[in-house]
């Protein structure tokens, strides 16, 4: 470079060598010893995974201030600002919705003068707590790879053999990972961390904790597990290592807990007949009620919707019962969580029924009763269909899709079984495949027809959840494993 000695330009360079990212100018004569040097870096909100259509925040140093510049992903422009003062960016973006999952270049461009500067930026989709969000819906809206295409040829992407693994979360590249050893001589539990990517394990907890059977919970900087007596651990995601003490909660006495789920600043965990809402800040219970079925519960605008014996509103932050809504004729109680879309509820009853209703009073708006016991299993939302495993008094062997308006039928399935392994994404109902022998397979489906697009390998049965993160499906087999 003209101008500027092999000396100097390292004796720039290198205090940056461990910066984001660098770099300036375009054409001769550009990077002079007198030109600035642009600087970028970019980053979600604190605490908060870097996916589609969520926040990123973009700040810069070295641009000519009073200036415009472009913000750009992989070189498509999705901001403009101006710089400020002293040349400095600070400007918040949104990550396009159909992004994928990976690493992006994002970029800074200021075109009078000539300055740029770009940073990689890693996009993920998550599934964040068992059920995959606060709708309790087991769909990503997120997803956007893995789609009817590539449904097809599902083929296992890793499999982590450590038996004893319950089921895990997907954040941020990460598989957190239940683990319970109960026999005769052991009566304890753990938790792995393991590369979304290759199921390389990057670490294990070493502190002795009571069997944990629920998915872990990434909140608020800290990972929160319960263990089947009541008490609420949480470790570093980083190394693994305890942070503090745990403390007692009335979820886990008396039957395993479905985890905690993330509700605003609280957690909330569901057994079968209770129901807790915990302060994570105060590290205390607020309340608890004998509401609950044991399965992930809807938590939307401040109000808990849990199944059970009637279908229950709670207010989040006192407990106060807002409203109940009877099980139908023949329904002894739900089965499956209570989910969340479109407005309204949905619920499947051991009678054979699925529902949906109001949010604000419980009103029935619909209920579909089948010949071939059609609730009684496990239910999905996904768009403007809710998906149920349906029951026919001898086998779980059909899976329905419903229109969430109106209740009418829409498609039926077959093969489903008994566990708790259905997701939809991205246009693709998974749900699996009980054989005659001890294994599963996966049937992936359209979501809008039922057509079958592809089955997976088959691996041990689990009765663990599914979870669709980052273009891939995980699943506890006796140990872990992901297909895509």
């Amino acid at each position: 470079m003209a101008g500027v000695s092999r000396r100097s330009v390292r004796s720039v360079l290198i205090p940056l060598a461990a910066g984001v990212l660098l770099l300036v100018g375009a054409g001769p004569g550009a990077a002079t010893a007198a030109a600035p040097v642009a600087v970028v870096t970019a980053s979600g909100l604190p605490g908060v995974t870097v996916q589609p259509t969520g926040p990123v925040r973009v700040t810069g140093r070295g641009f000519r201030a009073q200036q415009p510049v472009r913000v750009l992903l992989d070189g498509v422009q999705i901001a403009t600002t101006t710089a400020g003062d002293y040349g400095r960016v600070f400007v918040q973006v949104r990550v396009p919705a159909g992004t994928h999952p990976g690493m992006h270049t994002l970029a800074v461009r200021q075109v009078t003068p000539a300055r740029f500067a770009s940073t990689r930026l890693a996009v993920h989709v998550d599934w964040p707590m068992s059920a995959g969000n606060t709708r309790a819906s087991y769909s990503s809206a997120l997803s956007n790879t893995l789609g009817p295409a590539d449904a097809t040829s599902l083929s296992v992407l890793w499999h982590h053999d450590q038996p004893g693994m319950r089921a895990g979360t997907v954040v941020n590249g990460v598989v957190y990972i239940s683990w319970a050893l109960q026999d005769a001589y052991h009566d304890e539990g753990a938790v792995y961390a393991l590369d979304a990517a290759t199921g390389k394990q990057l670490w294990r907890s070493a502190s002795p904790v009571g069997p944990i059977s629920a998915a872990p919970t990434l909140f608020d900087g800290k990972l929160w597990v319960i263990d089947t007596g009541g008490e609420i651990h949480n470790f570093d995601p980083a190394t693994g290592e305890q942070i503090g003490e745990e403390f007692h909660t009335d979820c886990g006495e008396d039957g395993n807990p479905n985890g905690l789920q993330i509700a605003g600043d609280l957690l909330v965990c569901v057994r079968r007949f209770n129901t807790a809402v915990i302060d994570p800040h105060s590290r205390r219970q607020l309340w608890s009620a004998q509401v609950g079925d044991g399965e992930p519960v809807a938590v939307i605008d401040g109000t808990i919707f849990a199944g059970g014996s009637t279908l229950t509103a709670l207010d989040l932050a006192t407990g106060k019962v807002r409203w109940t809504a009877p099980a139908p004729e023949g329904g002894r109680g739900t089965r499956g969580p209570v989910a969340a879309g479109n407005g309204q509820l949905y619920a499947s009853w051991s009678g054979g029924q699925v529902g949906a209703y109001d949010q604000a009073t419980g009103t029935t708006r619909w209920l579909h009763q089948s010949t071939d016991q059609l609730g009684g299993g496990h239910l999905a939302v996904f768009n403007d269909t809710v998906y149920v495993v349906g029951f026919d008094q001898e086998n779980w062997t059909t899976l329905h899709a419903l229109d969430t308006a109106t209740g009418q039928l829409r498609w039926t399935g077959t093969g489903a079984s008994e566990s708790n392994l259905i997701a939809v994404a991205n246009g693709v109902v998974y749900y699996n495949i009980r054989g005659d022998d001890p294994t599963v397979s996966f049937t992936a489906a359209d979501a809008a027809t039922g057509k079958v697009l592809g089955y997976s390998p088959r691996t041990p049965l689990s009765y663990g959840g599914l979870s669709i993160a980052d273009g891939h499906l995980y699943f506890p087999d006796g140990g872990f494993t992901a297909i895509s």
